[in-house]
């Protein structure tokens, strides 16, 4: 039997070993295979030889897999019967890895070493493309909105001085429109004062024109001829005049 034949077969036999002992068969390969008992995952490693292979070169392999046994809850080599009398079983039972031997005669697989299960870290693959869509999501969520929440806070306020300084400007405008009002005020003051005094002028000139008038008058009045010559009468005149 050619060894892809083999390996065909082997594949085969591991499927329905798998299903009657109700293991999840998660991965199969060339070489190897995956397989999940609940929690727990199975790594089977396939040696199978057309010949009987040599113990240095077993044991190599065995050794090998040892350095992988954290990395499993269980862990066994499938090999054939001719390969399992040369087996070192207390190597293989103090490194925690079974045995599991194919039989292509009755075509099945049967376990002859029973692997310990041990406790495993979980281990998690970690897709940095994920992160990074996540970190992006978070940045453009919450950073993102708290910038723009920024920036239209400094336009209200950049808008409120813009307004404030518009305010001042009016305001100086307003003092300047002020302070001419009271000068037309002041100047209106001095005018009415200015009229004022001239009213009085003007009030009291009539009284002396009068008084002057009154004086010519009394000049036309002819006196009797006592009188003419009487120099009194020409005083009390004057006085009255005054």
């Amino acid at each position: 039997m050619s060894s892809l034949l083999i390996l065909d077969k082997v594949r085969t036999l591991l499927k329905r070993w798998a299903k009657e002992n109700n293991l999840i068969l998660e991965e199969l390969g060339d070489s190897s295979a995956i397989l999940r008992e609940g929690d727990n995952t199975i790594f089977i490693k396939f040696l199978i030889y057309e010949d009987i292979p040599d113990i240095d070169d077993l044991n190599r392999q065995i050794t090998l897999l040892a350095s992988k046994r954290s990395e499993y809850n269980k862990m066994y080599i499938l090999t054939g019967r001719d390969t399992v009398s040369i087996l070192d079983g207390k190597l293989l039972k103090k490194v925690g890895i079974g045995v599991l031997v194919v039989d292509f005669d009755n075509e099945e697989i049967r376990e002859v070493l029973q692997s310990p299960a041990v406790s495993v870290k979980k281990t998690y693959d970690i897709d940095i493309s994920k992160i990074e869509n996540y970190i992006k999501n978070i940045v453009e969520k919450y950073v993102k909105n708290e910038i723009e929440k920024v920036y239209d806070l400094v336009r209200s306020i950049e808008e409120r001085v813009l307004n404030i300084e518009k305010m001042l400007s009016n305001m100086k405008s307003y003092k300047q429109d002020i302070e001419d009002i009271w000068n037309v005020i002041d100047r209106l003051k001095l005018e009415i004062e200015r009229l004022k005094n001239m009213c009085t002028d003007t009030s009291a000139r009539p009284v002396k024109e009068e008084a002057v008038e009154v004086s010519r008058r009394e000049e036309k009045i002819e006196m009797p001829e006592y009188l003419k010559d009487n120099p009194w009468i020409q005083i009390i005149a004057n006085k009255s005049v005054r």
